[in-house]
């Protein structure tokens, strides 16, 4: 589920050109908001993307490796996030409730279809962001290893999940580290995360001359190997995978 009105993921999985046609055929999050607002029923799936991912391991829907859908957000969210929350102030109900409401039966309506769900969210505390906390499983926070990161994480984990949303963060919260260069400094940063939080695997290190070129290679089926052609890129593959296991096995490890 795409809840970031930037719609990174959405872009990333199914280029621009292609969420545009899965717009034109109202398969966004926007939309399933929209018709919650307004009491229409629609069965959940007319609103999910389903064999999103344009490479050949997320193509084979019958093989054990699985494939990915997504609910795709365009960046109108902003505003209909904006006007959702005016309208239930007005009616006296919280925006929070109501969007939690919303994704939880959207959600019930899948159980039994997907092993896992994803709630991408944005930045900020909004109430589609608090929605998300209240209903996940684990909260899965990415952060770099630097003295302003660990005291914005600090304020998220006091101030937002516990103060405000009384979530147990020692229960949900898992801390991922990118960006990371190795330095000393960041070293002792990594050292004070994981004497305060469960981090999960090891550092993403720095690699920004990766180029997803997801507009150039819309509609032609790559490997995973394909995404990452160079050496360097390796090391990136190696610690998503390792990230996306150790996360996947820790989420079952509680029941999910």
């Amino acid at each position: 589920l795409d809840l970031d009105p930037q719609s990174s993921v959405s872009y990333m999985l199914l280029s621009r050109q292609g969420l545009d046609q899965h717009e034109a055929q109202q398969k966004t999050l926007p939309k399933l908001f929209a018709d919650a607002l307004t009491k229409i029923e629609q069965p959940a799936l007319s609103y999910v993307v389903r064999f999103s991912g344009d490479l050949h391991e997320l193509q084979q829907s019958r093989n054990p490796a699985g494939f990915v859908s997504i609910v795709p957000s365009v960046p109108k969210l902003w505003f209909q996030q904006y006007d959702f929350d005016r309208l239930q102030f007005a009616a006296g109900t919280s925006p929070v409730d109501a969007m939690t409401a919303i994704l939880r039966k959207f959600l019930e309506q899948l159980e039994g279809q997907y092993d896992c769900v994803l709630m991408d969210c944005a930045p900020g505390f909004g109430s589609l962001t608090r929605a998300a906390l209240l209903i996940s499983d684990v909260v899965v926070a990415p952060t770099i290893a630097d003295t302003t990161s660990i005291r914005s994480l600090g304020d998220f984990v006091n101030l937002g999940m516990t103060q405000r949303l009384g979530v147990a963060p020692a229960e949900k919260l898992r801390v991922i580290v990118s960006r990371f260069t190795n330095t000393i400094i960041q070293n002792r940063a990594l050292d004070q995360l994981r004497q305060g939080y469960n981090v999960v695997g090891s550092p993403i290190p720095v690699l920004d001359q990766v180029a997803i070129a997801t507009e150039m290679l819309h509609g032609r089926i790559r490997a995973y190997s394909e995404k990452y052609r160079r050496p360097i890129y390796n090391r990136l593959s190696t610690h998503v995978q390792g990230l996306s296991e150790a996360l996947y096995h820790d989420i079952f490890r509680i029941g999910r």
